[in-house]
């Protein structure tokens, strides 16, 4: 499908190329999701400023969303992704396995080992270079993943909520 940003669209885009650390709140159905994969694919192969994203979803959201719209807009063309769900041999499959986007679930995240994806995150090549945290999550769930993301700022280069 073709994409045509309306003007707050593509302001938000501009927005979270220009800003490391970004929070976007707009009401349901107005395109968080392609506002912000439209700036992380900018950033993947327009500016080349980043290599690796993690995406953290609720699991219906991680499973079904992220996917879908990624599959469904013309210009992400290019954006490799993995699903970290499933058994631990998927996950860390997926995890490892170099995709420019790793969607994984907030839950699952927790399950999995919060140690093991600041381990992800500092392996060369694998480093995530922008998280990106879905905040459909209920935040008192996940605050360990916070805590330990702010151990590793220094190694991550952009956080972005929605």
């Amino acid at each position: 499908m073709k994409y045509k940003a309306h003007d707050y669209q593509q302001y938000a885009t501009d927005f979270i190329i220009e800003h490391p650390v970004s929070c976007l709140i707009l009401d349901m159905g107005l395109g968080k999701t392609v506002i912000t994969l439209t700036a992380l694919w900018l950033l993947l192969f327009d500016y080349f400023e980043v290599r690796r994203i993690l995406v953290i979803a609720p699991k219906r959201v991680a499973e079904t969303t992220w996917p879908a719209e990624i599959k469904k807009w013309e210009h992400l063309y290019g954006m490799t992704f993995a699903v970290a769900m499933g058994t631990a041999e998927q996950r860390k499959e997926a995890l490892l396995s170099g995709a420019d986007v790793t969607i994984i679930g907030s839950c699952i995240l927790y399950n999995l080992g919060i140690v093991f994806l600041c381990h992800c995150s500092r392996i060369g090549n694998n480093r995530f270079i922008v998280i990106l945290y879905d905040g459909r999550i209920v935040i008192g769930a996940i605050k360990n993943i916070f805590i330990c993301l702010l151990h590793t700022i220094c190694s991550i280069g952009s956080i972005i909520t929605l």
